[in-house]
């Protein structure tokens, strides 16, 4: 699968931007609410990711950074910006409350926090409706840099990704995402299952 990256020049065209789905709910089935995702570029500042989700009344429990917000209703994107010369990738995953959870690497095991690496942190908005949420990530370029080494992108480059829907501890446990994961179990931490993100003209 392959997602087309619009350059724009500010955070709010986004709004435009074409959607992908986060429609591929293979484990546990039964409650499947519709997701949709987007990223643009948004040159000289960063990338800006919105994901929005069908779902009233978010489960919404957790506060604390890097707390277990994959227990509660929550939307992910897992992210490789610079995938020709690093494995590493950023979790990006919150809940209705904006509580963010952000490490980096290169699996499930041995991440480490963003906010201990002392780098520019991502942001994220959550908006909340009557009938569905939205959240609205923003990963500067200055986080780029300093993870990656690059801060610098142009048409045709590649970045990696997959985008996720979960509620571990939710009256109905889900796991959408929008790349298919071949696993018996819910993993998330697969990165060789992830997507193409490419950069427009």
């Amino acid at each position: 699968m392959i997602y087309g990256i619009k350059r724009v020049g500010a955070r709010e065209e986004i709004a435009s931007a074409p959607r992908l789905r986060v429609g591929d709910y293979r484990w546990l089935g039964g409650y499947t609410p519709e997701v949709r995702a987007a990223v643009v570029f948004v040159a000289g500042e960063g990338f800006a990711i919105r994901m929005d989700c069908a779902e009233a009344e978010p489960l919404a429990l957790c506060r604390e950074p890097d707390g277990p917000v994959c227990r509660d209703s929550c939307m992910e994107c897992f992210i490789n910006f610079a995938p020709e010369r690093d494995g590493r990738y950023i979790n990006l995953e919150a809940n209705a409350l904006a509580a963010l959870h952000c490490k980096i690497g290169e699996g499930r095991k041995g991440r480490q926090a963003l906010r201990e690496l002392g780098v520019p942190m991502p942001s994220v908005c959550a908006h909340v409706g009557e009938a569905g949420w939205r959240l609205d990530f923003f990963v500067p370029l200055a986080c780029v840099q300093a993870l990656y080494g690059k801060a610098a992108f142009s048409p045709g480059d590649v970045i990696r990704a997959n985008f996720y829907k979960c509620g571990d501890g939710t009256p109905q446990p889900h796991y959408g995402m929008w790349r298919g994961i071949e696993s018996p179990v819910p993993d998330f931490h697969r990165p060789e299952f992830f997507g193409e993100l490419i950069i427009r003209e």
